[in-house]
C-alpha cells in the first residue's frame, strides 16, 4: 500500500498562513477501507464493521462554547461534567446541534478519530493522533 502525501499548500503567502487537519465522515469511510484492506489480506472474512465502532470525538472547547450558548436552556443542573459532555456528544451525533453553528473565533476544532474494540476490551485507538505520527510535517520558508 502507498501513501502518498504532497503538501498541505503549495503557496504559502504570508507567515500567518496556518493549516488545519481535522477528521470528519470521510475519515472515517478511509479508516474502514484500510482495515477492510489489511482484514482481506489477511485471509479473514471480517470487515472493519464487525470488529470496530468509528466515532468522531468532538473537542471539548466545542462542548464548553455549546454547554455556554445552551445556559439554561437545556437540564444540566446537577449533572457532573463528564455527564454534560456526553449528552452534548449524543446530541451531536443524534444531528439535533450542528457544532458548526458555535465556532469560536480563532481557533479550530481538533475532533479525534476514535476506534473501539467490540470485543469488550476497554482499548481503544485515538487514530487521529496515530496518523499524525506517521508523517513527519515541516514547514520550510524562503526569504
Amino acid at each position: 500500500m502507498r501513501i502518498f502525501l504532497h503538501s498541505f499548500s503549495d503557496v504559502i503567502t504570508n507567515s500567518s498562513e496556518v493549516i488545519y487537519i481535522c477528521p470528519t465522515s470521510k475519515t472515517i469511510d478511509a479508516a474502514r477501507k484500510m482495515i477492510n484492506y489489511f482484514l482481506k489480506k489477511a485471509g479473514s472474512s471480517k470487515v472493519a464493521d464487525d470488529l470496530f465502532t468509528f466515532k468522531l470525538e468532538l473537542d471539548e472547547a466545542y462542548i464548553e462554547r455549546i454547554l455556554d450558548d445552551l445556559g439554561d436552556s437545556i437540564d444540566f443542573c446537577n449533572k457532573s461534567k463528564k455527564v454534560q459532555y456526553e449528552e452534548i456528544r449524543k446530541l451531536v451525533e443524534s444531528g439535533k446541534i450542528n457544532p458548526s453553528d458555535y465556532d469560536i473565533d480563532g481557533y479550530f476544532r481538533q475532533d479525534h478519530l476514535i476506534i473501539i474494540p467490540r470485543d469488550d476490551s476497554k482499548d481503544t485507538l485515538d487514530l487521529t493522533s496515530e496518523v499524525e505520527k506517521i508523517f513527519d510535517i515541516e514547514a520550510s520558508r524562503d526569504g
